[in-house]
């Protein structure tokens, strides 16, 4: 989310222009981040939609869209100006589902790997623990 409002910064400022007084693009940008931290620090220790029943943190990236929707607004910019065109918007957001999928599934499977690695392991140390302290029968 911050790098598409950092891109969507750069791009309003570099394609559509300033008309008002000229703060630096890099002003521009740490203003985007540092409200979209905000809120993003407002969402994990207040809000706490991470641990909720969507288990993704998402408040903060829909504001971070909302203040590109008005910094386009306010420098009279159209989403095709800084890149966002219908034409290819399906394409898109199929690009974004099929990479969104495959990240979550690597994720899943590297957890379920170490889970069942640290389970095996615990077992082991169980097991071997458990081995030496039975007594031996004698004979």
């Amino acid at each position: 989310m911050i790098m598409l409002t950092q891109m969507g910064a750069w791009v309003i400022i570099i394609r559509c222009g300033w008309r008002g007084p000229a703060p630096t693009p890099i002003m521009f940008i740490w203003l985007f981040y540092a409200v979209c931290f905000v809120f993003r620090a407002v969402e994990y220790f207040v809000v706490r939609t991470d641990q909720g029943i969507i288990g993704e943190a998402f408040i903060h990236k829909l504001i971070g869209i909302g203040l590109l929707a008005i910094a386009i607004h306010i420098w009279g910019c159209k989403w095709r100006d800084i890149g966002f065109r219908a034409d290819n918007a399906r394409k898109g957001v199929c690009y974004g589902l099929l990479f969104g999928a495959a990240v979550y599934a690597l994720a899943y499977a590297a957890e379920t790997i170490a889970g069942t690695l640290s389970f095996v392991i615990v077992l082991a140390l169980f097991l071997r623990h458990r081995v030496k302290q039975e007594p031996e029968t004698q004979k």
